[in-house]
């Protein structure tokens, strides 16, 4: 569903094989997103995390529902998915 892949550069990884994943990446209709440093959550995932951790505070506060959150941020921010429906897909929920 994802049009983007991390293509993620280890500790080891040589410039041809970081290249090579950025070109099997675009040889399956994908987006490459390179990442020069393995690091926990890679790239996405850490821009995400905040976000999502906020998401869960309000839920449980009561300020919005879990369908409200997720409504907004497909309506108000442009994206394809709200943060909830993102974590059941990948199956964090």
């Amino acid at each position: 569903m994802m049009q983007a892949v991390e293509v993620i550069r280890g500790i080891a990884t040589s410039d041809s094989v970081f290249a090579t994943g950025k070109a099997f990446v675009l040889q399956i209709g994908k987006e490459p997103i390179m990442v020069n440093r393995d690091v926990a959550g890679f790239v996405i995932n850490r821009i995400n995390f905040p976000s999502a951790i906020e998401a869960m505070r309000l839920v449980e506060q009561g300020v919005a529902t879990v369908e409200d959150i997720d409504k907004g941020l497909r309506l108000a921010s442009g994206r394809k998915m709200g943060i909830f429906e993102t974590g059941d897909m990948v199956g964090l929920t």
